[in-house]
């Protein structure tokens, strides 16, 4: 786990060490990538480091509690785009979290998710170097 810090600007949320490899691998040492584990949103973290792009992955999560937890953490990090990775679609799922606020969603096959999430991972990395987000 990395250090906390302001210099944070993609925060994974996950349980799945894949997602926080393909980030990290994405980002190429341009950003710190800082992953937490699909717990209760961390207010002082989300306010602390104030990521720029959040990546939730809902693979090992409760399917009671996602709604939910992408409310919180949208509701402490306004300002975050937020791309969601989803375990299992179906439309009414993709229209309650594109309603919460998920700027970026995609689901299905990890190879492909993960090659997708690693390409707008990477073009952030590279915007937000260049623009020193």
């Amino acid at each position: 786990m990395e250090r906390e810090a302001a210099s944070h600007v993609i925060l994974v949320v996950s349980g799945n060490d894949s997602v926080a490899r393909v980030v990290r691998r994405a980002a190429k040492g341009r950003l710190e990538v800082a992953v937490r584990a699909w717990t209760a949103p961390d207010r002082e973290l989300l306010r602390r480091v104030r990521p720029k792009l959040i990546v939730i992955d809902d693979a090992n999560s409760e399917k009671s509690e996602r709604v939910w937890m992408l409310t919180q953490i949208k509701r402490f990090a306004q300002d975050s785009a937020i791309f969601y990775l989803a375990s299992a679609h179906t439309p009414q799922f993709e229209r309650q979290v594109r309603a919460a606020g998920v700027t970026y969603y995609g689901s299905g096959d990890d190879r492909r998710l993960y090659a997708v999430a690693e390409k707008l991972c990477a073009q952030f990395a590279e915007a937000a170097a260049t623009l020193r987000l």
